[in-house]
C-alpha cells in the first residue's frame, strides 16, 4: 500500500501498519521525523504530494501498530513518553489537509510495545514487547497481560514467555472464546498467537493463557532470509447452507411469479437457478421472477448457491402453471336481452370481466369498463350475463385473474 513517496515516512522504511474501516480512509504508522501516525484518504489526490498529509500526535520513531477498536484509532508508541498504547481523541475522524488530532495515553506499558489485542469487552489487553523476557512477574519483554482496574485504566497482571532464549515478541493476535462473556483479571482461556523477536529464523508461537506460568508452543519457523512479522486471523469463511428453499406454488398462465432462496454462511454468494436440472440463462440472483408465465415453464425449480468455501443445492420448489381463463362462447339473443358470456378458468381463483368498444384502449384496468370483480371460477363452465350491452353496439370482453 504505497500512496505517496514523500512526506509520509522516512528512510525508505515504508509503513509499519495500516488500519481502515472501509478501504478508503487509512490510519498508518511508520518511521517519521515527527508524528508517526498519519491519516490519508485514497480517493483524495491532494494527499499524494506528501505535503498535506494529516497527522495524529505521536512520536516520530516509535509508532508500531494502529488498529480501529470500537470507534477509536488505537496505536502503540515505543518512543513516546511514556511508552504505551494511545488513542486518537475524537474517535475515527476524517482529518482535513494538514490537520492534526491529539492522542491520549490509554495504557503505560513502559517498555517497547509493538502489537496488541483487546478482548471484545476491552477488559483484557495483551501486548507484545520486543525486549528480552525477564520473567513471568517482570513487566518487560514477551507477551504482557493487562486487565482493567475498574477506574478507567489497566493494571499489569503478568508476562507470558515466547519459549526458548527469553526473546521478546513482535506480532500478536488473540482469540477470545465467545463462550466467555466477560473478561478481566483472573479470567483464563484466551489463545494468543505471536511472532518472536530473535533473528534469524524467528518463530510463530501459540499460547493458551491458563494463567501465570502458561507456556508457548512453536507452530513454525521462518525460512532463510525471512522473518515473521505481523500475525492476524484470516476471515472465517463458512460454507453455504440453505435457510429457506424456494416454495412450491401454483400460478395461472399469463401471470407473474417470484421464487426466492435464503442462504446461510459467509457472503458474498453466487446463485444459479435451474429448471428440471437445467441451468436458466441469466438467472443468477437470490430471487427469480417469471413474467407472462407459459405452461412450458412449469416444473421443479432449484438454485445452486456458492461462496468461497463451497456450494450447496436448495430443495426443489414445484411450480404448477394452470391454464388461463378462456371464453367458450358469447351469445347475443337480441330483443334487448343480456349478452351471455360463457367461459372457464382454474377452480377457486377469482376473476374480473371487463368490456370496451375500443379494443386498443390500454391499460385495461383503468380504461375498460369493469363488469364484475372478485367472482370465483367453479372449475367448470361459468356464465355471466351482460345486461348493459346493446345488440347495435360491438363490444369486446376480457377476463383477468384476479
Amino acid at each position: 500500500m504505497i500512496y505517496t513517496n514523500s512526506g509520509l515516512y522516512s528512510g525508505g522504511l515504508g509503513i509499519h501498519s495500516a488500519a481502515t474501516l472501509e478501504g478508503v480512509n487509512f490510519w498508518t504508522t511508520g518511521l517519521a521525523q515527527n508524528n508517526g501516525v498519519k491519516f490519508f484518504n485514497t480517493l483524495d489526490s491532494s494527499y499524494a504530494d506528501g505535503i498535506n498529509v494529516p497527522q495524529i500526535t505521536s512520536s516520530g520513531a516509535g509508532t508500531r501498530v494502529a488498529q480501529v477498536i470500537g470507534t477509536n484509532v488505537v496505536f502503540t508508541d515505543a518512543a513516546a513518553s511514556p511508552p504505551g498504547i494511545y488513542a486518537e481523541d475524537g474517535g475515527t475522524p476524517i482529518l482535513p489537509e494538514k490537520g492534526q488530532a491529539n492522542s491520549t495515553l490509554l495504557l503505560n506499558e513502559g517498555g517497547s510495545p509493538v502489537d496488541f489485542a483487546a478482548s471484545p469487552d476491552k477488559q483484557t489487553v495483551y501486548i507484545s514487547d520486543n525486549n528480552t523476557f525477564a520473567g513471568n512477574s517482570v513487566q518487560a519483554g514477551g507477551i504482557q497481560r493487562w486487565d482493567a482496574n475498574g477506574s478507567g485504566g489497566y493494571n499489569y497482571s503478568y508476562t507470558l514467555p515466547t519459549g526458548t532464549n527469553s526473546v521478546g515478541a513482535i506480532g500478536l493476535a488473540a482469540y477470545f472464546p465467545p463462550s466467555t462473556a466477560s473478561w478481566g483479571a483472573g479470567v483464563e482461556g484466551a489463545v494468543v498467537y505471536a511472532t518472536t523477536a530473535e533473528s534469524p529464523n524467528n518463530r510463530l508461537v501459540r499460547i493458551v493463557d491458563n494463567g501465570n506460568g502458561s507456556t508457548a508452543a512453536t507452530i513454525g519457523y521462518s525460512g532463510a532470509n525471512q522473518t515473521f512479522q505481523g500475525v492476524r486471523f484470516a476471515p472465517n469463511v463458512v460454507s453455504p447452507g440453505i435457510y429457506a428453499s424456494p416454495g412450491s406454488t401454483n400460478a395461472v398462465a399469463g401471470q407473474s411469479v417470484t421464487l426466492s432462496v435464503t442462504p446461510t454462511g459467509s457472503t458474498p454468494y453466487a446463485y444459479q437457478w435451474q429448471l428440471n436440472g437445467v441451468s436458466i440463462i441469466g438467472a443468477t440472483n437470490a430471487t427469480l421472477t417469471l413474467n407472462n408465465l407459459q405452461t412450458n415453464e412449469a416444473g421443479s425449480y432449484t438454485v445452486l448457491v456458492s461462496n468461497n468455501a463451497g456450494f450447496t443445492n436448495s430443495s426443489a420448489g414445484v411450480l404448477t402453471v394452470l391454464p388461463g381463463p378462456a371464453f367458450s362462447s358469447i351469445e347475443s339473443p337480441g330483443n334487448g336481452q343480456a349478452v351471455q358470456l360463457y367461459f372457464s378458468g382454474p377452480a377457486g381463483y377469482k376473476y374480473s370481466i371487463w368490456s370496451s368498444t375500443n379494443l386498443e384502449l390500454n391499460p385495461i384496468k383503468s380504461k375498460w369498463i369493469n363488469l364484475t370483480t372478485n367472482a370465483v371460477f367453479s372449475g367448470g363452465r361459468d356464465n355471466y350475463p351482460d345486461s348493459s350491452s346493446s345488440a347495435k353496439t360491438s363490444r369486446f370482453y376480457i377476463i383477468t385473474v384476479p
